[in-house]
């Protein structure tokens, strides 16, 4: 089948979602497939690179018959207004939610067309993937064996081909945007392995003309099987504790390190790209203010939310008062804790 990317990159975003943070960049993408009824366009881009998004449609946005929405999130539909300025008679097309999603994001009116599971529209089956990663999100798959994924399977980076390097950037990107949903994910690949895929193309980062292989990786990444290495994430205000820290972990060898001290702290969306599938994580912190050090703290929040509960030794400084030890237990209630504390504030 005749589809065509239509691909955006995005060096400026420094914290994609204005939160995690991505010195790779992100790619946006969205596709164009010929009908017999005309043109169907497969998502849009973020806002500010509407004016782009329109220049390199190759079309004149006239000929476009729909809009598919797999998804509403802003950094997905973007465009839409721009494109609805300029044809006024595309219809959108998405799961039920999108139109008050729509509505409300951009202020705008438009012909819609609700879709469920399984429906059909030309060519076109969609297919409802809810929580991958918003309640509406949908995929699109066409004959021909392609599947038009959206978030799934994507990936920070404006790399063009896929190594190492970029395998590391889609876990982070599934561990930080999918990995709060990880039974949907598993779901999603049973259902998805039933299907004849011979290519997936994802809304963010590079296609994959063997889908096994992401496939296989989103099931190893959502299932959060360890499969060695070490990771050790600490902070240290002034290095009192660092010397304690190291020690926990024993020689090093095989280890990631991950530290937050007066001269950098961590990358939060890597720290949890690591953590996923770690064979042994170790944890260093300090007391601040009668409670836990709030980086870490956070980022404890963050591993709760984003990673099924795992055994972690836990290493904890304190001057005056041992009070982030409750802290601890509470924030990774579920988890398998091996805590000691130490006399030493930073």
């Amino acid at each position: 089948m005749n589809i065509q990317r239509i691909r955006v990159e995005d060096s400026r975003t420094k914290y994609f979602e204005a939160m995690w943070e991505i010195p790779e960049g992100i790619s946006y993408n969205a596709y164009l497939l010929e009908t017999d009824e005309g043109w169907i366009l497969f998502d849009t881009v973020k806002r500010e690179f509407a004016g782009e998004f329109v220049q390199k449609l190759g079309i004149d946005p006239s000929e476009i018959k729909m809009v598919v929405v797999h998804h509403a999130e802003p950094d997905h539909t973007g465009a839409i207004p721009e494109l609805l300025r300029l044809n006024p008679e595309i219809e959108i097309v998405g799961h039920p939610l999108v139109k008050g999603m729509l509505e409300s994001f951009y202020g705008i009116k438009f012909k819609f067309r609700p879709v469920k599971d399984g429906d059909r529209v030309g060519p076109v089956q969609f297919i409802h993937t809810p929580w991958l990663h918003w309640p509406e999100t949908i995929m699109s798959y066409l004959p021909d064996g392609t599947l038009l994924s959206c978030d799934a399977f994507g990936s920070f980076s404006l790399k063009k081909e896929i190594d190492e390097e970029y395998l590391f950037y889609a876990k982070k990107y599934f561990v930080s945007i999918i990995g709060k949903y990880r039974q949907f994910v598993l779901r999603a690949i049973d259902r998805l392995q039933g299907m004849k895929i011979r290519r997936i193309l994802p809304s963010h980062g590079l296609g994959w003309e063997d889908p096994s292989r992401i496939i296989d990786l989103y099931r190893e990444w959502a299932e959060a099987r360890p499969s060695g290495g070490g990771l050790l994430i600490y902070s240290t205000m002034y290095g009192i504790t660092e010397p304690a820290i190291l020690d926990l972990i024993g020689s090093g060898r095989g280890v990631k390190i991950h530290r937050m001290n007066d001269r950098k702290t961590v990358n939060y969306a890597e720290v949890l790209a690591d953590a996923n599938n770690a064979g042994e994580i170790v944890i260093g912190s300090q007391t601040y203010e009668n409670g836990l050090f709030p980086p870490m703290k956070y980022l404890l929040e963050l591993m709760a939310e984003k990673l099924p509960p795992r055994k972690v030794k836990v290493l904890l400084g304190y001057g005056w008062a041992g009070t982030a030890e409750a802290q601890v237990r509470e924030i990774l209630k579920g988890w398998d804790l091996e805590v000691k504390k130490v006399r030493g504030r930073g």
